[in-house]
């Protein structure tokens, strides 16, 4: 019933380090509790200073996988490939470079307004490559696409339980794109209740 009680834990979390302790020691049952996701198995009496040592190695583990999942989560969401070419010599196209020259090493929040097809993410990309950020992240999100019910999430992350579907903790954009760039592309075509916590953020 023990080794049972593993396999749910592992179910509902399987980062979640579970440390069998147990007066009925044996090989066989810690090969069991092993196989079926325990880290570890303590025998009692337990020595004080390894139980310790055992709790600590776990929680620095479950952090190490948590930090893992973010970054293949990162991986996948953050834009990836060379900054794109910046086409044209039009007296407009020079002004706009020299425009991107000028506020890309601040922490300005800068609006990139233009026609569908103008090249908004590609000055965004600019504005990044020659930022001082340049070395983190550049996180491009539509954020006019963004349904609402997951665009709270998207933008901001939720913790595990904070609602039916949330399994697990996700990390938003804000937080994927910290100390780089988040670029969010057609603000206009957002929800305004998530508009106005956009002023906010």
């Amino acid at each position: 019933e023990g080794l049972d009680l593993i396999e749910r834990i592992r179910a509902i979390d399987a980062n979640l380090p579970v440390l069998v302790m147990t007066a009925w020691s044996s090989v066989a049952g810690a090969v069991e509790a092993m196989r079926r996701g325990a880290r570890d198995y303590i025998e009692k009496p337990w020595d004080d200073e390894r139980l310790v040592v055992t709790v600590r190695t776990q929680i620095d583990l479950r952090r190490a996988l948590r930090r893992s999942q973010r970054l293949q989560e990162a991986n996948t969401r953050l834009q990836r490939g060379g900054t794109p070419a910046f086409i044209g010599d039009s007296p407009g196209v020079r002004q706009v470079r020299q425009t991107i020259e000028r506020v890309a090493p601040s922490d300005a929040a800068v609006l990139i307004t233009g026609e569908h097809g103008t090249g908004k993410e590609v000055v965004a990309t600019w504005l990044h490559a020659l930022s001082d950020r340049r070395g983190k992240p550049l996180v491009t999100m539509n954020a006019g696409g963004l349904a609402e019910g997951i665009a709270e999430s998207e933008l901001f992350g939720h913790v595990k339980g904070a609602f039916t579907d949330a399994r697990f903790d996700r990390i938003g954009c804000f937080e994927l794109a910290d100390e780089g760039t988040l670029f969010l592309d057609e603000i206009a075509n957002m929800p305004v209740r998530l508009q106005a916590k956009l002023l906010r953020v």
